[in-house]
């Protein structure tokens, strides 16, 4: 038996609820644009003040950062464009919902799409660098997550190029098609960062101890530690992936269209809102990494095969210190060090 088609009241507040989220969006880009703008200048005036002596192996993160902050402001700028021209042209509620389904096939969208798959693809190849850089001898490990995360780009670019030639939108199959394939697609780069994630942790958090262990008398505050990981590992973008993947698996499971069911309802929501917080985070995840290169709070790089994070093999006396300017007539390092066994800075 079919069911029911919905009524005006439902159609009413799922255009309601669709309106909102745009908004919602909006808000966490303009907040995503600001976070980036900051630690971008910031970034690059403590890299230009610094002497150039240190700044050996910085300079391809400076660039890194830019090109991120570049790829979400053009995301956001052909967002804003598709949003204006259908605020323009469409009346309220309904009417407002229809013309921005009608405003899917716009070449604005479609570029805001290539973008924002060039932004992930570029988010996940920091973090299996930073994997590269952290694992020293072991970097056989990332062999599993990097071949993953040729298959995501190679899935990026098989959307991009759906969506530019028009087949997404030839037909129902072959846009149920293309869903499919970015399902397939946030599936892979969920699972690089999950293991990005891990084994950036697993090695930052054995590393803090063996040089606790070491040096029994050093101060060690926790919530330094954990500041560290957190953004190391780029936990907040695996935590809101895996969360965007289960409420997008969760939406493929219900009826497909406008379904009158309050399950819909809530699950399209919950997409929307945990898909643009995984977005922002992809963009501020690396830009984080990438700060704390730049203000000398990270490690650079790892120099031949020598860098390794296993206790038996390092010194627990060999570590990164932040960028260091002169302060008065003396020449006082920040107590605050980065222990990561023999990690040294590379140079260009």
């Amino acid at each position: 038996m079919a069911s029911a088609p919905p009524s005006r009241e439902f159609l009413e507040r799922m255009a309601l609820n669709q309106i909102a989220m745009v908004y919602a969006t909006n808000v966490v880009d303009v907040l995503n644009i600001g976070l980036q703008l900051f630690m971008v200048l910031y970034g690059l005036t403590i890299f230009l003040d610094t002497p150039a002596s240190l700044r050996k192996g910085r300079a391809r993160y400076i660039v890194l950062s830019f090109i991120i902050l570049v790829l979400s402001a053009l995301a956001v700028i052909f967002d804003l464009f598709v949003q204006f021209e259908t605020l323009y042209y469409s009346g309220p509620g309904i009417e407002h919902a229809r013309a921005m389904s009608r405003n899917f096939g716009h070449w604005a969208v479609f570029a805001k799409f290539a973008v924002t798959y060039a932004g992930i693809a570029l988010a996940d190849g920091i973090l299996l660098w930073r994997c590269y850089i952290i694992l020293g001898n072991l970097w056989w490990i990332i062999c599993l997550p990097g071949l993953m995360y040729l298959t995501v780009i190679a899935l990026a670019i098989t959307i991009v190029v759906r969506d530019i030639t028009g087949t997404t939108l030839s037909s129902s199959a072959e846009t149920a098609k293309t869903i499919w394939i970015e399902v397939g697609f946030l599936t892979l780069t969920v699972a690089v960062n999950l293991i990005s994630t891990s084994i950036i942790a697993f090695r930052l958090i054995r590393a803090h101890r063996a040089f606790s262990a070491s040096l029994p008398g050093r101060s060690m505050k926790v919530y330094r530690v954990a500041v560290r990981v957190l953004v190391e590992s780029a936990l907040p973008l695996t935590f809101f992936g895996v969360l965007y993947l289960a409420f997008v698996g969760r939406r493929m499971a219900l009826p497909s269209g406008i379904t009158p069911t309050p399950g819909v309802l809530h699950t399209t929501v919950a997409v929307h809102v945990f898909g643009a917080v995984h977005i922002m985070f992809s963009a501020l995840s690396p830009q984080l990494i990438i700060f704390r290169v730049t203000t000398g709070r990270s490690f650079v790089g790892q120099r031949g095969s020598s860098a390794s994070l296993d206790k038996e093999n390092s010194s627990a006396s060999r570590f990164l210190q932040p960028i260091v300017f002169q302060r008065g007539g003396g020449s006082e390092i920040d107590t605050e060090l980065w222990a990561v066994g023999p990690i040294t800075r590379l140079g260009a």
